[in-house]
């Protein structure tokens, strides 16, 4: 089901930071001198009204049937006619909707047999053929649009953690170094390209401080106009790459004095990013990337609460969203970014999220608030259309 409220339309370059992925890190490239630089404002404060950035927000409801239910939505993938939901880690599995919400059938099988998995850490879609891959830790595994097994394939490096499908040949891959070791030749990289049976290293980082802990990434990698956007966690910079060559760094442009140490975790343990008395006086990107040819979207950690970063790439301007005032429809006053298609931001909730925490706020009569009151509903997705 789909509801649409709409508001009437209302309403400095910062100096080029080069620092490097990481502090104390070593990284080598193609073609690493000829790259371009890109400096990324951050706003000194967050937006205070949504509608300063969006100009209309709708919904759609998503219920599934009870036997195929997932926990939560780690991973979201939109086309032209359908949806796909992936839950990494609750109840391991794809599931595939029509553009309207209305459940089709799941990818993905727990087991250890043909098509089966003991874990899934990522998917992604072939469009052109109508693939959805998996990513295991043992294998890539291959199903139709229906939800059936098609073929499967060894995983083509150990340590596989996120991916991109660039077409039914190629596969960029990112190994982190914390979690598992590879061949002599390849430990010191962690992004690789996989084409044609090949493999091919693309980006090294020796991480000198060994005793940073490991953090599950969301999304780190993103693809776009035939390029690769890749970052970590803690990074300040994005890497774009073409064929196994850099093109660019992005640099989120942190006050230096404000960056997050990383020397810390030598004495502390990543506990340490819940002490909110220690951690008021620092920010870290926490990647959640997504990106198209006007914009690009991610996270950062500011104040003990995490902030979402807009980029509009055709004129050189971000804004930042957390806990803003929703001036819209007077409904969640937060992003939780899933997708970025064309000019709308898609984002996912529990159905709690409006009845609990907008309830003494928002109007009764909201179409999505009698919605929830009269059907089971699992998620909901929010479009959030940019200005």
């Amino acid at each position: 089901m789909k509801f649409s409220i709409s508001l009437f339309p209302t309403l400095q370059l910062a100096g080029l930071l080069v620092f490097f992925c990481l502090s104390c890190v070593r990284e080598k490239v193609a073609n690493n001198s000829e790259s371009k630089l890109t400096s990324i404002p951050i706003p000194q404060k967050n937006i205070e009204n949504l509608s300063e950035v969006f100009k209309e927000v709708s919904y759609l409801t998503v219920q599934l049937p009870p036997e195929s239910y997932i926990g939560q939505v780690d991973k979201l993938i939109l086309t032209d006619d359908h949806i796909f939901m992936g839950d990494f880690y609750q109840k391991p599995r794809v599931v595939v909707l029509d553009k309207r919400g209305k459940f089709l059938g799941t990818a993905g099988s727990f087991g250890e047999g043909p098509g089966q998995y003991t874990q899934l850490d990522d998917f992604e879609i072939i469009q052109k053929e109508k693939l959805i891959v998996l990513l295991s830790t043992k294998k890539l595994i291959y199903y139709d649009f229906e939800g059936r097994f098609i073929r499967e394939i060894p995983m083509p490096i150990r340590g596989g953690y996120k991916f991109l499908v660039k077409d039914d040949q190629t596969i960029i891959l990112y190994v982190p170094q914390k979690i598992n070791s590879r061949e002599a030749k390849y430990r010191d990289y962690i992004l690789f390209q996989h084409k044609g049976g090949k493999i091919l290293p693309i980006f090294e980082s020796i991480d000198k401080l060994e005793y940073t802990p490991f953090f599950a990434e969301r999304n780190n990698l993103a693809l776009h106009n035939n390029q690769e956007f890749f970052t970590t966690r803690f990074s300040d910079t994005i890497y774009v790459f073409n064929k196994g060559t850099l093109l660019e760094k992005m640099y989120l442009n942190f006050e230096s004095s404000r960056k997050f140490p990383l020397g810390i975790f030598e004495k502390h343990d990543s506990e340490i990013l819940n002490n909110f008395e220690f951690m008021q006086n620092y920010l870290f990107h926490m990647p959640n990337m997504h990106v198209n040819k006007d914009y690009l979207i991610t996270c950062f950690r500011e104040n003990n609460r995490r902030s979402t970063l807009i980029y509009k790439r055709f004129n050189d301007t971000s804004y930042s969203v957390a806990n803003t005032n929703n001036d819209l429809d007077r409904l969640l006053p937060y992003l939780n970014v899933k997708y970025l298609k064309d000019d709308q931001i898609i984002t996912c909730h529990y159905p709690e999220e409006f009845l609990n925490k907008t309830r003494s706020t928002s109007p009764r009569n909201h179409p999505l608030l009698v919605s929830l009151a009269e059907d089971e509903v699992d998620f909901i997705l929010a479009f959030y259309t940019l200005k």
